[in-house]
């Protein structure tokens, strides 16, 4: 298996009547999971594998990357990056490589983000007569990140709420010059207290709620202390107010 990430990301369907005829989206990796590219380094690859038993169709482009006021992906057509190929097959077992760069301008000052998103095609193939065709189809979207030289992200915690159910909301603001990734919640004792987080990345100037659930041990436990992976580093988080602790 290819420890390159997969996602299943979208399904189409067209209707034609009751009966149905199922396609399955094919298995594809892609590695790496994210590009970082600046003045020393203006280009990079991108390898993507068919790991499935037939043949698949790609097709590449990208989007502009920002987050709002809230704190909310925003996702607008560009012209930023150059990449090739922007269609490509690949047949079982092999790969095939996506070169993706930035054109001959300067960089602009600040870090600027982008998804490199690589969809599976439809097959070309009609559905017989009477028959409904379901497409469930994958798509990756690559964060390309474009800064003039490599930032630090400073996360400042403003507050982190733990309720009954055992949920997490943490409040944080990123005052650093580059994007923070966060992976995920550790407890005190270094075990992994949860991986499942409603958003991974804090763009810089932004401030936003990130959500996690504990589960309901958590909640009895009552912790007064967390901590946040950010990059590989951890950083600690107070409970401000817990619903969980005993009146």
């Amino acid at each position: 298996m290819n420890t390159a990430l997969h996602i299943l990301a979208l399904a189409s369907a067209s209707l034609i009547s009751v009966a149905a005829q199922f396609a399955f989206a094919a298995n594809f990796g892609v590695s790496p999971l994210s590009l970082d590219l600046n003045s020393q380094q203006r280009s990079s690859v991108v390898t993507v594998s068919n790991d499935d038993t037939k043949p698949i169709q790609l097709r590449v482009h990208a989007m502009r990357w920002t987050q709002n006021a809230n704190g909310e992906d925003q996702y607008d057509p560009t012209d930023d990056l150059v990449f090739f190929p922007k269609r490509l097959e690949i047949k079982p077992g092999e790969k095939r490589i996506i070169r993706a760069g930035l054109p001959a301008s300067p960089i602009a000052l600040g870090e600027k983000a982008y998804r490199l998103f690589v969809e599976e095609l439809p097959p070309v193939e009609l559905p017989s007569e009477g028959q409904t065709k379901l497409s469930v189809l994958l798509s990756f979207a690559l964060p390309v990140f474009v800064a003039p030289v490599t930032g630090v992200a400073k996360l400042d915690i403003k507050s982190a709420e733990l309720d009954r159910d055992g949920n997490l909301s943490v409040r944080l603001g990123n005052l650093g010059a580059s994007r923070a990734r966060v992976s995920r919640i550790m407890a005190e004792d270094g075990k992994v207290a949860s991986e499942s987080l409603s958003s991974r990345y804090v763009f810089p100037a932004i401030e936003k709620t990130i959500t996690a659930k504990l589960g309901a041990d958590a909640c009895r436990a009552s912790p007064k202390r967390l901590k946040l992976e950010l990059d590989n580093q951890l950083i600690d988080i107070g409970i401000t107010r817990s619903a969980c602790a005993p009146l």
